[in-house]
């Protein structure tokens, strides 16, 4: 499974411990998403791209835009949302 993080160096100087087993496993899955994501000159080439052609919204992830289209309207019908699971 492709991880769709930036690979950036958020997170790294976090002063904050895990307090539990469940917040170790989170610590990791947001480090793996972060060490695996996308080069952060790829997701620059798309903010410039962006501002060239006028948008607002740039997505560091195109794949993921159906999935943002799906949550909006969602939200625009009141449903509640549904959990989704971290990435293993």
């Amino acid at each position: 499974m492709e991880l769709l993080g930036i690979c950036t160096n958020i997170g790294q100087d976090s002063l904050t411990s895990p307090r539990s087993e469940a917040e170790a496993a989170m610590h990791e899955a947001f480090r793996r998403l972060i060490a695996e994501g996308l080069d952060p000159a790829v997701v620059a080439e798309r903010v410039v791209e962006a501002i060239r052609a006028g948008r607002f919204w740039v997505f560091s992830h195109p794949e993921l835009v159906a999935a943002v289209q799906q949550r909006a309207e969602s939200i625009v019908a009141g449903r509640n949302p549904e959990a989704t699971p971290l990435p293993t």
